[in-house]
């Protein structure tokens, strides 16, 4: 369990500045071209450029933004996953289960319950992020931004999008299990040797891979959905079901 918070929480502690690149290319609308320089805001055509001008303009600081509140969820979230996972594993292997759709089915279950706790961190974390964008805003803090979404959304905000935050974790969750299983069983067959720290490594890597390229398209319209009281008022807002 120890092994599993520890290892998350690095991971992505070494990775939120490309998060926080990733939030504000997924936030951006086309038509935000043209305002960009008029507002005072930049327009970010790919990661690296996203990630030297939040540097340039902002400050490193910039690029760890969110992740005090990401913190709050992360660590004990993936010790719990991956303690129950490996659990369950056990107990199917010793009933002779086939390990493959019980993966698939045991990765959507977990995803789908710590997702309704997570929200509300998450839809702070992408707005603590989108600070800094706008030179002329006020400052954000955790306040600021709960009592904007309670007057624009009231409680509920705290989930806003839920639904489709939902159907991205499924497709990551789903698929990422489902393609660490197939990964590994890959590995062994080829090296016809035990499980190592390698292989592991290996089939987590893959599986990574897969699963953000499979659930890529929902995660984009959650962003946009969570941070559009961000957006300029020029700019037209979604309406949930007509962004799904």
């Amino acid at each position: 369990m120890v092994a599993g918070g520890m290892s998350r929480g690095i991971a992505l502690s070494l990775l939120h500045p490309l998060d926080v690149a990733k939030t504000r290319i997924q936030f951006q609308r086309e038509s935000m071209k043209s305002l960009s320089s008029a507002e005072g805001m930049p327009y970010y055509n790919n990661s690296v450029e996203a990630l030297w001008s939040i540097l340039r303009r902002e400050g490193v600081r910039s690029l760890f933004k969110g992740l005090g509140i990401r913190w709050l969820y992360i660590w004990p979230s993936a010790a719990v996953t991956f303690t129950i996972y490996e659990q369950a594993k056990y107990a199917i292997k010793s009933r002779e289960w086939n390990i493959l759709p019980v993966a698939f089915l045991f990765g959507i279950s977990v995803r789908a319950f710590s997702t309704l706790a997570r929200t509300p961190f998450d839809i702070f974390k992408q707005h603590l992020q989108l600070s800094g964008m706008d030179k002329n805003a006020p400052k954000a803090s955790i306040a600021s931004i709960y009592k904007k979404i309670l007057q624009e959304y009231g409680r509920s905000g705290l989930f806003h999008s839920f639904h489709v935050t939902i159907l991205r974790d499924i497709a990551f969750s789903g698929t990422h299990f489902l393609s660490y299983e197939l990964f590994k069983h890959l590995q062994l067959r080829l090296s016809f040797t035990r499980p190592d720290t390698l292989t592991h490594g290996l089939a987590g890597a893959a599986a990574g891979a897969v699963g953000t390229l499979c659930s890529i398209p929902v995660d984009v319209i959650k962003t946009r959905l969570q941070t559009q009281l961000q957006l300029p008022s020029q700019l037209q807002k979604y309406v949930p079901l007509v962004a799904l």
